[in-house]
């Protein structure tokens, strides 16, 4: 198991950096050729397509992996019920766009809105094949998926860009993604689809994946609330910088964090009933997590004046101030992913979901308060629900694994204090230096150095070696 758990992780580890890599070179060179405004109508079509989204899942392709359910009634019946979603929410979308259309006062939009929620219907037909490659722990076939699909679409969607068609652009990069990885990921996993429908068997996944469904509703409601209400009552530009701002903020933790989780949550759920394996792997997570992200999101907030400046030209300026407070308030937050795996494997999706409204209800008073005083006071608002989030996970997780809140502090206590001490030396010496391409280079070496030496000082030296070791030798959730 720790050998499945290990290859998972490097899997994962390839694909999310491989897309990483070549999302933030495609990223860049689009960004070059399009507007923030262009980029903030994207931000509102996709309110639409990401709360559409969870409602096509409904929670049942956890309920799957949780369930380890490989067998034809399963798989046809959520597929059915995806499918069946799926077309429903794109007729109601495509009736309504005139409306959205109206009510955000921006011509063209109906027609971007249509369009584009055509992905809707390609993205429920992935739910099935890819659970059953995540149930298998077969992270390799998903890798080469997405880092296909992620190129291919990219290619496209500069292409389009180059040639001025604008948001257009950005519809076909999001639509030929989600058709490439559809017919990538069918190729490879072999699985064939039936159209029938099991009453009872929906019903058992139903149960575990209702309170999953509920939770991420819940969530991704809130997240998109946040770009409705900038998109509507500031303007698209705004949206625009936001959108552009919580990308960069999310490179650093979505990637490393989304490694761990994506082979963690099928690992843990096989070994839920082994507490000691459990909670040896609980904490190997959040050490990893710790030790990769929080040097990545200082490093990021650090750098972000150049960053911009270099990459995406100063018409993107006002994004770096959004990218510094966000990268701050995430440096707990892949902990708290990984407690959310946690909850999940060990079959507490009612808990899951409890704290899923507390964070809801948290982020929901910060943005209203905020709103008013303009972005920058709400992307301080959305710091301060970030980094609650911890908390509240960690206080509804209590009572399922022996590893609480303070000792996950203690673990990431020290790679905190480490980066920070090398943030401040890397913004001191930057200081000095006028080229642009010299800060980066410069603050970037003087930051990794520094934090492994200040890693040695506080006494993890050992700890670096034996996690660099046990990568090395593909044993790294092995004791």
């Amino acid at each position: 198991m720790g050998n499945s758990i290990t290859k998972g992780f490097a899997w994962s580890a390839v694909d999310r950096f491989s897309y990483l890599a070549i999302q933030f070179v495609l990223g860049i060179v689009i960004a070059r050729l399009i507007t923030p405004e262009e980029y903030g109508v994207l931000g509102i079509l996709m309110v639409f397509i990401n709360v559409s989204q969870v409602f096509i899942d409904s929670g049942l392709g956890s309920a799957l992996i949780y369930k380890n359910k490989i067998d034809d009634d399963y798989l046809n019946t959520t597929f059915v019920f995806n499918l069946s979603v799926s077309v429903v929410l794109f007729i109601v979308i495509f009736f309504l766009s005139s409306i959205i259309e109206s009510y955000f006062s921006l011509q063209g939009l109906s027609g971007y809105i249509r369009v584009s929620s055509l992905v809707l219907i390609t993205n429920s037909l992935i739910v099935v094949p890819s659970s059953i490659l995540k149930i298998q722990l077969n992270f390799r076939t998903l890798a080469i998926s997405n880092i296909l699909s992620t190129t291919i679409s990219g290619c496209l969607g500069i292409l389009a860009a180059y040639y001025g068609y604008g948001v257009w652009a950005l519809i076909i990069q999001l639509m030929s993604k989600s058709i490439c990885q559809l017919l990538i990921l069918y190729l490879m996993c072999k699985w064939l689809p039936k159209l029938s429908f099991n009453k009872s068997i929906f019903i058992d996944l139903y149960r575990y994946g209702i309170n999953i469904f509920s939770a991420s509703c819940l969530t991704k409601i809130v997240d998109e609330g946040t770009s409705f209400f900038i998109g509507k009552f500031l303007s698209p530009y705004s949206l625009g910088i936001f959108t552009r701002g919580a990308q960069f903020s999310t490179l650093p933790g979505g990637t490393i964090g989304g490694v761990i989780s994506v082979a963690l949550f099928p690992s843990l759920s096989s070994i839920k009933n082994d507490n000691s394996r459990f909670d040896e792997v609980y904490h190997k997570a959040i050490e990893i997590q710790a030790f990769l992200c929080i040097p990545a999101l200082i490093w990021l907030a650090v750098m972000s004046d150049p960053l911009v400046r270099l990459l995406i030209t100063e018409k993107w300026i006002d994004v770096v101030p959004v990218i510094q407070i966000l990268c701050l308030s995430k440096i707990l937050f892949p902990a708290a992913i990984v407690t959310d795996q946690v909850l999940s494997a060990k079959g507490r999706s009612d808990l899951f979901l409890r704290q899923q409204i507390w964070k809801l209800i948290t982020k929901s008073f910060f943005v209203i308060v905020c709103l008013p005083f303009g972005l920058i006071a709400v992307v301080i608002g959305e710091a301060i629900s970030t980094m609650a989030i911890f908390f509240i996970t960690n206080y509804f997780a209590k009572d399922v694994s022996n590893f609480k809140v303070v000792e996950q502090l203690k673990v990431i206590a020290p790679y905190l204090l480490s980066a920070l001490m090398s943030a401040v030396l890397a913004i001191w010496i930057i200081g000095f230096v006028d080229s642009t391409l010299l800060q980066i280079a410069i603050g970037s070496v003087l930051f990794i150095i520094s934090y492994f030496f200040f890693l040695i000082c506080v006494g993890k030296g050992l700890s670096v070696r034996t996690f660099l070791m046990k990568v090395i030798n593909k044993q790294l959730f092995i004791s």
